[in-house]
This record gives structure tokens, sequence and C-alpha cells, in this order.
């Protein structure tokens, strides 16, 4: 059940199921990156949704409350405050960063074919959307079969790639960019994006010659690397 409670100088939206419960001695757990609770082990993720989550909502000033029933379901609710309808940017292009102003009608990424490759559907739509948003072209893929078969319609080598690092099955995006660029003979510049910031993590992303982008993924910080992957 997805609702919202109103207040005089907030609106608190509110996810509720009526799952197994979480612990109260693991209801601080379950918000740090891939752990998840014994009764979940079955069913396929990598225990990053919360932490993801999180951090987003820590980045917009809020904080992700719980409260659960063992046996009886969970809830998750974050608040934000209210805004005079005045003082919200009304659509405006121009974003603000560090007191200065920032167009970001000044990239010209109008046409460029991007390869978008992650197992998170939810990802894989929202790093795509912002893509498009921006005039690029986008290809999108969630492993290998789907891979092979985007790359076949695909006329040119992309301009650049994003990949996941951790992807189904035990792949993972290094290998599969690697050996897709050494199959086509390509060139493509490749960011590799993850939650998971170890050290393995980096060493084989720098081992492979690619860029590093710390998921969540933030559209500033997206549109940085870019511009280095393409300059």
């Amino acid at each position: 059940v997805l609702g919202v409670r109103h207040n005089k100088d907030m609106v608190r939206i509110e996810v509720w199921d009526n799952g197994p419960g979480i612990a109260a001695d693991k209801q601080q757990t379950i918000f740090q990156e891939f752990e998840r609770l014994e009764q979940n082990r079955e069913i396929p993720g990598l225990g990053l949704g919360l932490a993801i989550a999180e951090r987003m909502t820590g980045l917009l000033g809020s904080k992700i409350s719980v409260k659960s029933t063992v046996g009886k379901g969970t809830g998750f609710m974050i608040e934000v405050p209210r805004v005079q309808p005045s003082a919200v940017n009304g659509g405006s292009e121009i974003s603000t960063i560090n007191g200065k102003k920032s167009d970001s009608s000044s990239d010209n990424f109008a046409n460029m074919s991007v390869l978008v490759i992650d197992n998170d559907a939810l990802m894989l739509t929202a790093i795509s959307s912002q893509l498009t948003e921006w005039g690029c072209n986008v290809y999108t893929a969630k492993d290998q079969a789907s891979l092979s078969k985007v790359v076949k319609g695909m006329q040119q080598a992309p301009r650049f790639i994003i990949a996941d690092y951790h992807l189904d099955n035990d792949a993972n995006g290094v290998d599969l960019v690697k050996s897709l660029l050494n199959k086509e003979n390509w060139q493509s510049p490749c960011v590799i994006c993850s939650a998971d910031p170890s050290e393995q993590v980096r060493q084989h992303t720098s081992d492979g010659k690619f860029l590093f982008l710390r998921k969540p993924v933030k559209s500033l910080a997206l549109k940085r690397i870019i511009r280095q992957m393409i300059a």
C-alpha cells in the first residue's frame, strides 16, 4: 500500500506491506549494502535497494524510517517539507551548483549513441531516461543474451558505454564490456557504475581501463564523466 499523510509543514510518504516483517534488531542492518535477511535469501536480489534508497533520501535532506511487526508486515516512510508554489522552480533548465548557474542546454549530447547495461530494470530505465532527455540515442541490455541482440541492431560502435558492475549469474560489467569491445573491435570508452565501492571492484575497473562511478548515480556526476569520456 502506498499512501501520503499530510500535516501543516510536512508530507509523509509511506509504503506498507503484509510480508514476514523485520525483527527490531535487524531494522538498521537492512540499510547496509549487500545485507539481506535470511527469509529473503531465495528471492533474487543483491541487497542494495534500501542502501541506495537511504542514500538518495539523504541527498534530499530527509531520512527513511521503518516500522515493522514480525509476521504482520513492514512500513517505510519519508517526510518531505511543504513549500509555497512560488518557491518552486518552474521547470527551468538552469540549476545552481556551488553558487554558480549551470545551463544544461550547453551540453551537446544530441544524437550520441550510448549503450547502457544494467540488470536492475528500474536503474536501467532511470539512466536511459536521463540520457534520452539529454538528446542521446540509447540502447539497453540487462545481460549477455540481450546484449548480443542489441549489438546486432546497432549500425556503429556506441560513443560510450555505461555498465553496472554486479550483473546476474555472477557476471560483471567489466568482463562483459571487455569481451564486447574485443569481439566487435570497438574503442568505445566505458564507465562502470556500482554501489559497491570496494577495492576489488575499483581495481578490476581500473585494470580494464574503465572509469568508475558510484551508485546512486547523480545527474551532475554522470554529465561530468560523459564529458571526460568524449573529450
